[in-house]
């Protein structure tokens, strides 16, 4: 029989790459969050009660949080539903879509603030695994690639090039995806997973590969980033990954990292 599993996020760059992905070897069922939040432990209860789940997987997140909604769906719902989960699903493993962005030294961002936040309100909750991910990328122009190329494009006869940008660590979607198949289907499962890619690349590069036009013109993020608007993503604050990642997390009983190249 196949194992069951609930996707939050199923509609996202990540989500719905992963459902295609998943979904020939496990039986997928699509997660959405109501708008309306007023009956959410109702609603959490009514579209999980009726099945026997064996994996949880929340990917669902809003980078940029403009409203009460948006910051309660970053901050709130996974523990909602981890809480529904050990106290009505309690064979079920709830994983949880982190980023490596946490172990970027001095990065005040808002994405990397509450992904802190919330990997420490659920890391000492039992059944949950947190899957950290460096940037994701996939040869389709889709997620972030997507909203870099309108900035590119935007323009009817010239390509702007965001330069220098950051030197970002990446790791290709194929790889993201196999990796979490892998958690699913192993008898060793532990807490946190560090996917660490030895892939780096400018933002400028991607956005060349991205420019439709034959002229393109260099905007110089980085020194309006270092030393004007600084809290900011830090793909595009201008920072070498390789130097300021600073991953101590070891393999242990509790985390493991993944090495890929």
């Amino acid at each position: 029989m196949k194992k069951l599993i609930f996707v939050n996020g199923s509609n996202g760059f990540i989500g719905k790459n992963l459902v295609k992905f998943l979904e020939s070897d496990f039986q997928i069922i699509k997660f959405t969050v109501p708008r309306n939040l007023e009956n959410i432990n109702s609603y959490i209860k009514q579209a999980i009660e009726p099945y026997n789940i064996d994996y949880f997987i929340h990917l669902n997140f809003v980078k940029k949080p403009k409203s009460k909604f948006e910051n309660f769906l970053n901050l709130e719902i996974p523990i909602l539903i981890i809480k529904y989960l050990l106290e009505n699903k309690k064979n079920c493993k709830f994983i949880y879509s982190g980023t490596m962005n946490i172990f970027i030294k001095n990065s005040n961002d808002l994405y990397t603030k509450q992904k802190k936040i919330i990997e420490n309100k659920i890391s000492n909750y039992q059944n949950v695994i947190i899957v950290r991910m460096p940037f994701i990328m996939s040869n389709k122009v889709e997620g972030d690639k997507a909203k870099l190329s309108k900035f590119v494009n935007c323009l009817p006869l010239i390509g702007l090039i965001p330069y220098k940008g950051s030197k970002i660590n990446y790791l290709d979607l194929f790889s993201v995806m196999n990796e979490i198949k892998k958690i699913m289907n192993s008898k060793n499962i532990y807490k946190n997973y560090n996917l660490i890619s030895n892939k780096y690349i400018y933002l400028y590069e991607i956005a060349k590969s991205l420019n439709n036009k034959k002229l393109y013109l260099y905007i110089p993020i980085t020194i309006i980033f270092k030393y004007f608007i600084r809290n900011v993503s830090p793909a595009i604050k201008g920072i070498d990954y390789k130097k300021e990642l600073s991953i101590h997390v070891l393999d242990n009983t509790n985390s493991k990292n993944i090495y890929f190249n």
